[in-house]
């Protein structure tokens, strides 16, 4: 059995599958139609929005790296389906398969008991565990996991004076998930492994984030805060997160430290390449992001930063950008590098 994808390409099946089973083809039909349909990746910009679904799973997490579905098992446990499928990509110029990761999701009767459904892989890993309330945040973790009280106050304490500096609203809520591992992010997702796991992620209109212990909460906080600011081009959405929350796992003056030391002319993408190019790092995206938000905030204040934010083509960014600092962009090689290391010597203000 198999199905075309919008790039060409066969779901394809592997041969322990039963496919002579009625129920198991159901399930399998199914589940093949659903990863053709959802074949078209998500954009940029309408990435990790809103609360996770297998759907938005699939796009986001697989799709959207060009990865191929291969259907490894479909298994009764006695109560579901469980169908298990493998992602792999293929690097440019390349024949050999990598594996990006592999889903986990469980079909079960619908009340009527005449349909197979796809569970909610989020709302069932988490339906028992214990909820804390901590200012605006409810925390959502497992019963034996020790909570950081003093860091989600000082997060959250954060967001209040960023909010009240921008005249932006405070949000009335957020939940957050938290685990103990970046695995474990995934895992709540039905993702039982990923290649590049994420060590928080968040959906901003949905003021949802999931977090592992090893990431502060502060980055995601700013994109729930920022989150009306949602279609902006992801250098600039990750650039304002960064410089006033850091990346999660370092502020941003340590941040900007680690990338001068270990880049240089060669390694560093020009402007234009930054905002254009499939190939930035994610390093380049968050610190180079974060070092021209701050160039726009020093250079026109916050009405220039938000004009900017409020531009999503490209282009526009670019040339808006340009305008604020009096940029030349017609040489498209240049490497930002010297711009990252003249900008550090002036103290980030804005974070």
């Amino acid at each position: 059995m198999t199905a075309v994808l919008a790039g060409g390409d066969d779901v394809h099946v592997m041969r322990r599958v039963d496919t002579a089973h009625p129920q198991v083809r159901r399930v399998l039909s199914q589940w093949v139609d659903s990863l053709a349909q959802w074949s078209i990746p998500t954009s940029w910009y309408g990435m990790h929005l809103v609360r996770p679904t297998t759907q938005s799973v699939v796009r986001d997490w697989f799709y959207h790296e060009s990865a191929r579905p291969t259907v490894l098992s479909v298994d009764f446990d006695g109560n579901s389906y469980a169908v298990r499928t493998l992602f792999t990509t293929r690097a440019a110029g390349s024949l050999t398969e990598q594996p990006l990761g592999t889903l986990r999701c469980r079909f079960t009767l619908d009340a009527s008991g005449s349909s197979w459904i796809i569970e909610d892989a989020l709302e069932t890993t988490t339906r028992h565990w214990d909820t804390t309330r901590i200012g605006i945040v409810t925390l959502i973790h497992a019963p034996i996991h020790i909570v950081d009280s003093q860091e989600v106050e000082v997060s959250v304490e954060l967001l209040r004076q960023t909010a009240e500096r921008f005249s932006l609203a405070t949000p009335s809520h957020v939940q957050c998930y938290v685990v103990d591992s970046r695995d474990d992010i995934g895992q709540m997702l039905g993702i039982d492994y990923y290649a590049y796991p994420p060590s928080a992620i968040s959906y901003p209109r949905d003021g949802i984030v999931l977090q592992s212990n090893d990431a502060s909460l502060r980055h995601e906080l700013m994109h729930i805060l920022f989150s009306q600011y949602t279609q902006t081009h992801p250098v600039l959405r990750e650039g304002i997160a960064t410089l006033l929350g850091g990346t999660g796992v370092l502020d941003v003056d340590q941040a900007v430290d680690q990338y001068i030391r270990e880049r240089d002319d060669q390694s560093t993408p020009s402007f234009v390449q930054l905002f254009t190019s499939s190939r930035v790092e994610q390093a380049d995206v968050y610190v180079l992001g974060a070092v021209l938000c701050d160039a726009v905030l020093r250079s026109g204040g916050s009405v220039a930063l938000f004009e900017v934010l409020q531009l999503s083509r490209p282009s526009d960014v670019m040339y808006r950008i340009a305008s604020v600092l009096d940029l030349d962009i017609s040489d498209r090689q240049e490497s930002m590098y010297s711009f990252v290391v003249r900008q550090s010597r002036r103290t980030l203000q804005h974070r």
